[in-house]
């Protein structure tokens, strides 16, 4: 026996299999090189708990042996099985040999260990394969065993040998995986957590959810049991289970060396306990904001798969193969599991609306989790976000995520997005985004009341940098500002222009020689040359994202369909400021109006439906969420500037550090007034002309946008993230 190998032709073709490569697939290399180590102890095991095997004499023992001998390589195959995937913790008991040898512990007395074992190496290379463990169970163990499934049998140990611990706390506490199910921080959701209905809908526990109906990878379960070493985390939350590798995170320690043994698994639990943190946090606002008959779709549990672009033990990068025998996350974990996918070419991660995959981004860093929310966002926008309305008709998955719902990666992010995951310093003179997101969007209304206080910051200081360019020469304006502008999809059915793109030019002389008021920067669709391109046409369904200190004064929309990357993603977080969530961003975003649209008999047809849609305009969203108040977007644009206008002589007074032409001064500036305010962004403004290309085409380098940012943190800090008004 000790001579059978694994890769033997004999082996091979007992097990049907072509080629070495084939074998890879099974998973079994390193238990079978255990088994054929101790070969003796296993044969004595099988002979003296095989009932069948119930007499002595020279007969049987001649009989025994060359059933072995003329079946050495199916039954070292089976053997070899068993002792992979049942090689079963309860605790301080192993179940191994009771799930191995003893076929008359369930019951069974007519079952014959040998037999079966032999059996089991000859039924053939894909029943044998590691992702097929539950269905070589239901299929071959299932009548010996007693037990319908695999979840069936491992739980009727449990129930026998630890009577008193949950499924889901026995498997966390027998694997070797690093397991963190991260509970809701409301109180509604946590109770509904920790004591979980019948159907374990609300249940966040590993073993729950891998062994719902739902959920699709089963063969999770055994490679689970049954690792040897801590390789695998898991995190468990409202919406998504996630998985990864640890050689994924083989970063350097602070000594230079690369980490392993205790201090990686010390590194890696800290970054999945600080991750499990961020993506539950980020949930809990998600269930803030939705109508209480839409929170119930929160609770899922969405496949989320860290990259496989791994570390060797020298820090040597690359993207691991299902065959990679020294990435024991693969061998243990992932390949039984079928859990593994390939590198997509350029993408940091994506989705495929019911899973989400990372590639060359690393789920457990700052920036991974900010684009975790991104991927789903595509998971979840338009039957749980969006409340079973959809996507607007037009709109591009992509418009929905950066820029628009993918949380800020930090809290010192120049865009227009909310921040809902990550925590930051309350008195960092550097921070744009709220500092404790679960604590300040505590609601829609909240989330709202905060945008709005954004909103009046920012109307207020692109008002103010609109009057002192305003002031300079038409050379200086052209230079400045760009015009944004629309290009149409065409309907050739219909024979008209529908949706949107945008696309930003230089100005015409004589458009420049137009430009003399704020009013006119709105009406001429001017948008800042600073942050955005100087002459470009942004693909549509693209990835982009607002400047919060870069004005678009443009009042643009699309009177024929659905608008621009730039433009939606701009007016959908104005209306969420002036409308809120469900009045305002959702009809904007959605396809809400669609009933609407069709009653008013606009339509196109659409080349992916293969039937006409509903066409719902930027003209009948504003007739709609502002009841015919506005007679177009231009007024509505007007009117936001002109109510914090009204207000700016009762500006709030702020301190900022701050001195022109030097950088890093913390000369503290006391703006006591809106005049004092005005007064600082011209000099401001004045300085960029000094610089005029390089300050309008590079954002670093501008003065007034310095200005701004400073002048927003400072409001930003003293109302408590717009908790307060930044009015008297």
């Amino acid at each position: 026996m000790q001579n059978v190998t694994f890769s033997s032709e004999a082996t091979k073709k007992v097990l049907g299999a072509a080629d070495d490569a084939a074998l890879d697939n099974l998973y079994l290399n390193r238990e079978f090189e255990e088994v054929r180590a101790n070969i003796g102890e296993h044969l004595r095991k099988v002979l003296a708990m095989d009932k069948s095997i119930n007499t002595t004499g020279d007969g049987v023992v001649e009989y025994v042996s060359e059933k072995i001998k003329h079946n050495k390589e199916a039954f070292m195959l089976g053997l070899t099985y068993m002792n992979r995937w049942y090689n079963i913790n309860y605790d301080s008991l192993n179940t191994k040999d009771l799930s191995v040898y003893k076929f008359d512990f369930n019951g069974n007395n007519e079952a014959s260990t040998l037999d079966t074992i032999i059996a089991l190496g000859n039924s053939g290379l894909e029943n044998l394969r590691g992702p097929n463990t539950t269905g070589l169970y239901a299929s071959t163990l299932a009548p010996l065993k007693g037990e319908d499934s695999v979840f069936d049998f491992v739980e009727a140990y449990r129930k026998l040998f630890l009577p008193n611990k949950t499924n889901n706390q026995w498997l966390k506490d027998n694997t070797k995986a690093y397991i963190v199910e991260a509970k809701s921080d409301i109180a509604e959701v946590r109770e509904k957590q920790e004591s979980p209905t019948a159907d374990k809908k609300y249940s966040i526990g590993v073993y729950d959810r891998i062994s719902a109906s739902s959920w699709g990878y089963k063969s999770m379960l055994l490679p689970l049991l049954t690792m040897k070493e801590e390789s695998l985390y898991a995190i468990s939350t409202l919406s998504t289970l996630a998985f990864g590798s640890y050689e994924r995170y083989r970063d350097r320690g602070a000594d230079g060396a690369i980490l392993s043994g205790d201090a990686l698994k010390q590194y890696v639990r800290g970054k999945v306990d600080q991750s499990a943190k961020w993506q539950r946090d980020h949930y809990d606002i998600w269930y803030k904001v939705l109508a209480p008959e839409f929170k119930e779709r929160l609770y899922r549990a969405v496949p989320v798969t860290d990259a496989f672009e791994v570390k060797d033990t020298n820090g040597r990068g690359y993207w691991a193969t299902l065959s990679d025998k020294n990435i024991d996350s693969i061998y243990s974990f992932f390949g039984p599991a079928g859990k593994y996918h390939t590198p997509r070419k350029n993408a940091g991660a994506y989705a495929t609306g019911v899973e989400a995959y990372f590639v060359s981004d690393r789920l457990l860093d700052q920036y991974g989790t900010s684009v975790y929310s991104h991927e789903m966002v595509h998971n979840s926008d338009g039957k749980v976000y969006f409340e079973g309305n959809e996507r607007r008709e037009g709109l591009g998955a992509e418009l929905y995520a950066l820029g628009l719902l993918q949380s800020a990666d930090s809290v010192d992010k120049d865009a227009i997005v909310l921040n809902t995951i990550f925590k930051g310093d309350k008195d960092s003179r550097t921070r744009l985004h709220t500092y404790d997101p679960t604590a300040r969007f505590t609601s829609e209304e909240e989330i709202q009341h905060y945008l709005h206080g954004m909103y009046d910051v920012l109307y207020t200081l692109d008002a103010m940098e609109a009057k002192a360019v305003l002031t300079q020469s038409d050379t200086v304006k052209k230079q400045w500002f760009r015009k944004i502008e629309n290009y149409y999809v065409r309907d050739d059915r219909y024979n008209k222009d529908t949706h949107a793109g945008n696309k930003v030019r230089p100005l015409t002389d004589e458009e420049v020689a137009r430009l003399k008021t704020l009013d006119s920067l709105i009406e001429n669709d001017i948008i800042n040359r600073r942050a955005y391109q100087n002459e470009a046409q942004y693909g549509r369904n693209g990835y982009y994202t607002i400047s919060m200190f870069s004005p678009i004064y443009a009042g643009l929309s699309n009177p024929n369909g659905a608008p621009g990357d730039v433009m939606f993603r701009k007016t959908a977080y104005e209306l969420y400021a002036e409308k809120g969530y469900h009045k305002g961003f959702l009809p904007y975003v959605s396809n809400q109006y669609a009933a609407d649209a069709l009653a008013e008999g606009s339509k196109t047809y659409s080349n992916w439906y293969k039937k006409d849609v509903a066409l719902v305009t930027d003209d009948l969203v504003l007739k709609k969420v502002f009841d015919n108040h506005y007679p177009n977007w231009v007024e509505f644009k007007k009117d936001m500037f002109n109510q914090r206008i009204s207000k700016q002589a009762n500006l709030k007074p702020i301190t900022i550090q701050y001195e022109l032409d030097k950088p890093n001064s913390t000369k503290e500036v006391t703006i006591s007034s809106a005049q004092e305010m005005q007064a600082l962004i011209d000099a401001a403004v004045a300085h960029d002309v000094k610089n005029l290309k390089r300050a309008t085409e590079n954002v670093p380098s501008s003065w007034v946008h310095l200005l701004k940012q400073k002048i927003y943190n400072a409001y930003l800090r003293s109302t408590d993230d717009f908790r307060e008004s930044i009015y008297k």
